[in-house]
């Protein structure tokens, strides 16, 4: 293939991808949708399977910079992600203090 050289590079932009949709909470089909083609072909590239390709491989170069094209557009619309090790701050209104809260900070009523 052109600018993938090898099974290696094949692989390794397949899991890029698949990290990059998943990052962005998309399924493999509405990406499929949006590009124009089978979910399967999208399922063959992000498992690195070239062979999938062998009598067409400029239209899975094709579908690999257009796939590349519609995640980076995408992920540059979405705010980045929460960490997953980071617990999000959720309040919590109390109707009455509890013992424990000091005198002067009780509410009146």
């Amino acid at each position: 293939m052109g600018h993938i050289k090898d099974l290696r590079q094949w692989r390794q932009a397949g899991q890029r991808l698949r990290r990059e949709r998943e990052r962005g909470g998309l399924s493999v089909r509405e990406c499929a949708a949006r590009l124009g083609v089978r979910a399967e072909e999208l399922l063959n590239i992000e498992a690195g399977n070239i062979y999938a390709f062998f009598r067409d491989e400029p239209r899975a170069e094709k579908i690999v910079a257009d796939y590349e094209q519609l995640l980076t557009t995408f992920l540059s619309c979405v705010r980045p992600a929460t960490p997953h090790h980071a617990e999000p701050f959720i309040p919590v209104a109390t109707s009455t203090p509890t013992p424990d809260v000091p005198r002067y900070l009780k509410t009146a009523g």
